[in-house]
């Protein structure tokens, strides 16, 4: 399943074709607020081609009947989509699973790939000098290695570590158990709706897991609760919350290694950051650029949460077009005529 929406050619000068992934527990509707803003022509005549397809095991898209399909198997699927609907090149937009996805994609595509803009971007860990820097920096006053702004996404490093740990524990849960929670899950839907609502109160603000009133008082200042219960009911109404959480299985239990291997390889592909305040995962610009040279784009902001697109569609879609004009023009300097071909029309 997937969605494919185009501009209308009134005021358009230039379409680009934009992938955009969602993630867990996500689903495409958290995109229904930003798409008709990015299909919109900017004062440059600039619109962008959609296409938002559900991941496999999500929504309405079929799951895997074998084993093996992970984050690299999807990022397969996905480019032959992109091929098959005309688009020889394309931009990609993600968070969250969607990002995990998305990193593989310029590393097994570079020639098709035009750029890549996260609001997740990758942990680098196997990187010799992202660990060294982290190690002294823990001891080292500020300053002297990183500034204000990256010793507060880093440190205290253990109170980092902590609320990492703590937010991950769906993680374990899905790349050990995806069956056993999936099955309680299919047969509540309460439980459904609390397991996934958790998620969006305490990624959107932390400070929601410890209002005295429920954190869904702090949630609803940001969502509707139409909203949240219509991506809840889009889990329900397929069954697809076991097979949505098989994906953490396949990619991070028995293919640990390659997606490991991914987030950490190099790639020359232009890259493009928004770091919103409330991420789950905040990476340094200065650690970014270790296995992202091309980084054209990285925006610092003082809110936001993990549900970027859901949360501030205006904003993201600022960033994603300022990101595509970075790279059109770094493109335009290196190889010009880059969209010569690329098939809009179908």
């Amino acid at each position: 399943h997937f969605m494919h929406l185009k501009p209308s050619k009134k005021g358009v000068k230039k379409r680009v074709p934009l992938l955009i992934l969602h993630g867990w527990p996500g689903s495409v509707f958290e995109f229904y607020k930003l798409i008709p803003l990015l299909t919109t022509p900017d004062t440059d005549g600039l619109a962008f081609e959609v296409v938002a397809p559900s991941i496999p095991g999500y929504g309405w898209s079929e799951a895997a009947k074998k084993r093996g399909f992970s984050a690299a198997a999807c990022a397969r699927v996905f480019d032959k989509l992109m091929v098959r609907l005309g688009y020889r090149q394309y931009y990609i937009q993600a968070g969250d699973f969607g990002s995990v996805i998305g990193h593989v994609m310029p590393r097994l595509f570079p020639e098709r790939v035009l750029g890549f803009h996260t609001n997740m971007p990758a942990q680098p860990v196997r990187q010799p000098s992202i660990m060294i820097q982290t190690i002294l920096g823990s001891f080292l006053p500020e300053g002297v290695l990183f500034n204000r702004l990256d010793c507060g996404k880093l440190f205290p490093y253990l109170e980092k570590f902590g609320n990492t740990i703590r937010e991950s524990g769906h993680m374990h849960l899905h790349s050990t158990r995806p069956d056993s929670v999936g099955h309680a899950l299919s047969d509540s839907p309460v439980g459904l709706a609390a397991y996934i609502i958790e998620k969006f109160s305490v990624w959107t603000l932390p400070g929601n897991l410890f209002a005295e009133n429920g954190n869904l008082v702090g949630l609803k200042a940001t969502f509707s609760l139409d909203e949240l219960l219509t991506n809840v009911m889009i889990y329900w109404t397929t069954g697809s919350i076991t097979s949505s959480m098989r994906l953490y299985k396949e990619s991070f239990g028995s293919d640990m290694e390659a997606t490991s291997a991914y987030q950490s390889m190099p790639s020359d592909v232009p890259y493009g950051v928004t770091c919103l305040a409330h991420e789950l995962s905040r990476v340094p610009e200065r650690f970014v650029r270790v296995t992202n040279p091309n980084l054209l784009h990285y925006a610092d902001f003082d809110h936001g949460g993990h549900f970027a697109a859901f949360e501030l569609p205006d904003l993201m879609n600022s960033e994603v077009r300022a990101f595509v004009r970075a790279a059109e023009k770094f493109h335009a300097e290196k190889r010009p005529n880059k969209f010569e071909g690329v098939k809009s029309e179908l």
